[in-house]
This record gives C-alpha cells, structure tokens and sequence, in this order.
C-alpha cells in the first residue's frame, strides 16, 4: 500500500526566496562601479536590481522544484 507524501512549495517557495536574494544581493554588490569607472545606473539600482532578481527567480525555483512523492507503507 501506498500513500502520498504533502509537498512543501511553500516552505521550498521561502527557502529559495532566502537563498536567491542573498546571492542576488552578493552579486549586486559586487557588481557595483568602483571610483573611476563609468557607470550607467547609481551603485544602489545595481544592488537592487541585483537583489530583486535573485529573490524572484529563487522564488520560482523553489515552487518548481517537488519534493512530494509517494511512499509505501505496507508491503504483503
């Protein structure tokens, strides 16, 4: 016999909203113009730009990803 495990989108959905705008910010951050450079947007567009599309595609990685699935229960 057979059951179905509960997925977790929304615990994944958070997990990769987390992980996505922490790498998003990281790369933001370390994309920013330093002194002297030419630059086309203010250091802080960058960092947000940077931050918001982390945090949005973690997000939809995570609802996408499944995690439920069937277990077995009894065997005869």
């Amino acid at each position: 016999m057979w059951i179905r495990k509960p997925g977790h989108r929304g615990r994944n959905a958070l997990i990769g909203l987390a992980a996505g705008a922490g790498v998003g910010l990281g790369i933001g951050l370390s994309t920013r113009a330093k002194t002297g450079q030419l630059h086309f947007l203010s250091n802080g567009s960058v960092t947000a730009i940077g931050w918001a599309v982390g945090a949005i595609s973690g997000t939809i990685l995570g609802v996408v990803i499944r995690t439920a699935g069937w277990r077995e229960i009894y065997r005869r």
